[in-house]
């Protein structure tokens, strides 16, 4: 599905696109859940415990001083050692 640009209303406000709120069984007044990733905003229907997972691991790292870098350069010298 291509992205559907929306605008962000006053207060804080996204209007969902009829045709996708039909699609997806939305009505007004249903709850919804928002994750935030980054750059990334996620609406889903259901609380997503892969994603709540990810945020604790998130906050961990951050705790801890810890960057994705730090995580992925062993992997790099592994692939560089494959070749």
């Amino acid at each position: 599905m291509p992205a559907t640009e929306v605008i962000l209303q006053s207060p804080y406000t996204i209007e969902i696109p009829r045709e996708i709120a039909q699609s997806m069984g939305l009505r007004p007044g249903m709850r919804v859940y928002l994750y935030q990733m980054e750059q990334t905003l996620s609406i889903r229907l259901q609380p997503s415990e892969l994603l709540e997972a990810c945020e604790r691991f998130e906050e961990i790292m951050r705790e801890e001083g810890v960057v994705l870098s730090d995580l992925l350069e062993p992997l790099d010298g592994e692939a560089e050692a494959e070749k």
